[in-house]
């Protein structure tokens, strides 16, 4: 049940995020034969996941959608796993849409979190959102419970709270304790520290702020800036009643932190929380998105007004790649269409050659 948190957990026991990113980075070069293809888009596809989780989207959307690309030339069975981190990164930017066409039909246990993510967002009133806590409750169970379920377990808890089913999300939170224990790794205290903390919050009990303040301690320590801001949102919303001063302070830190990550849905959480306390409005902080060196050949040359087939002749990639770069940068840039496209590229000065 590997996510990009998951991915993180299992390299950060052992070794600093740095050592991982480098040792990734090098085995995921291109290969020299073209038989080992399908070995250069698994090293792709988990260095995504890595990526991911450091904050790193815009790499991350690079090296999935590569090794995507390799697996279609080489061994597309294998594609699955690939396509689902891409789904997972479109969950976290709030790209719904993509993300649905992407997880559909995929049966890869790596997709059971942004699955849940995404049906949670789609749900429509406290029945239908308990539906997705139960369906995600069975996937935890059918995957057995051992240190990487962690991060799915604390979505679990969160998701329990969320349609009103505390009880529930205290055995969960009793789980995660007894799993994070006797190893306790930053990241894994910081999710079983973040659940509790919500259901502790639940319940209005005191020690909630607490076991916050030590999750947005420990995913700072463990580099995972997502799940730092929205330790952080929670803490806000915690506080925000009684401590309203406070509260701007921490989501203020969180709306910077998701405005720079692109994370559009938690932006807005952690907007809705400042404008209830009086804090500074922080719309103009948003980015429309971080494009890729890849991305802005591409947008150069769509500014050009050269089609998908003519940009893969010119970069030398397949058309289905060209089109996958060109809805990417569309979407990150808020635009609509090719001509957008171009005058946003004009009127941002941006260099038409590539």
């Amino acid at each position: 049940m590997w996510d990009s948190s998951g991915t993180w957990l299992a390299a950060s026991a052992k070794t600093s995020m740095k050592t991982v990113v480098t040792l990734t980075a090098e085995v995921s070069s291109p290969p020299r034969r073209p038989a080992l293809a399908w070995a250069s888009a698994i090293c792709r596809m988990h260095y995504g996941g890595i990526l991911i989780a450091s904050g790193r989207w815009a790499d991350a959307d690079q090296e999935l959608g590569r090794a995507v690309e390799l697996f279609d030339a080489s061994y597309r069975a294998l594609r699955a796993a690939a396509v689902v981190r891409l789904g997972e990164l479109r969950v976290r930017q709030g790209r719904l849409a993509e993300a649905e066409r992407l997880l559909a039909g995929q049966q890869d246990s790596y997709a059971v979190r942004p699955w849940a993510r995404l049906q949670w967002a789609r749900a429509h009133g406290v029945a239908e959102r308990r539906v997705v806590a139960a369906q995600l409750e069975r996937a935890v169970r059918g995957h057995g419970a051992d240190v990487l379920t962690v991060p799915t377990l604390a979505l679990l808890a969160e998701l329990e709270v969320g349609c009103g089913e505390v009880a529930r999300a205290s055995v969960t939170v009793a789980r995660l304790t007894e799993l994070t224990t006797p190893d306790p790794v930053d990241a894994l205290v910081g999710y079983a520290r973040q659940a509790a903390g919500v259901v502790l919050g639940a319940e209005r009990r005191p020690d909630a702020i607490e076991a916050l303040e030590a999750a947005v301690a420990c995913f700072a320590a463990a580099r995972l800036p997502l799940e730092e801001a929205g330790a952080r949102l929670s803490l806000a919303e915690l506080l925000a009643a009684d401590a309203p001063a406070l509260a701007a302070t921490e989501a203020g830190a969180a709306a910077e932190s998701l405005a720079r990550l692109g994370a559009t849905a938690e932006y807005d959480r952690a907007t809705a929380v400042l404008r209830a306390v009086g804090g500074p409005a922080r719309t103009a902080v948003r980015p429309p998105g971080q494009l890729t060196v890849r991305e802005d050949e591409v947008l150069a040359l769509v500014a050009q007004g050269l089609s998908n087939p003519e940009i893969a002749r010119r970069l030398f990639i397949s058309p289905k790649t060209a089109s996958h770069h060109v809805s990417n940068l569309l979407a990150k840039l808020g635009l609509r269409n090719r001509a957008e496209a171009a005058a946003w590229t004009a009127a941002n000065g941006r260099d038409l050659a590539p």
